[in-house]
């Protein structure tokens, strides 16, 4: 099977190749797919394309009209911004994140 790829996609294929993980196209396209299988995607999912608008509606987000938008709730009125950065670090330290390759 021959499979003809342009532009970013075959700059990305390249740029994996001359790092040195890869040697071949192939072995890049099978990396990626094992990856997107163990993490749950549904690859079938990739091809279709979707209306943004409508999605982002089903998700229920809503439009940013205003800067307090972007700024959420916030924490605790009285916490200070030593006391908010500990407490970040303390959740990362009691639950740690494995990274993803």
């Amino acid at each position: 099977m021959q499979i003809e790829v342009h532009g970013e996609t075959e700059q990305m294929i390249q740029q994996q190749i001359d790092s040195g993980r890869f040697d071949s196209p192939e072995a890049v396209v099978e990396a990626a797919m094992e990856f997107w299988s163990s993490s749950g995607t549904n690859i079938s999912m990739l091809s279709k394309r979707i209306d943004v608008e409508a999605f982002l509606e089903q998700q229920g987000v809503q439009p940013v009209r205003s800067d307090e938008d972007l700024l959420g709730p916030g924490g605790p009125p009285d916490e200070t911004a030593d006391e908010m950065i500990e407490g970040i670090r303390s959740l990362r330290k009691s639950s740690p994140v494995e990274p993803r390759l």
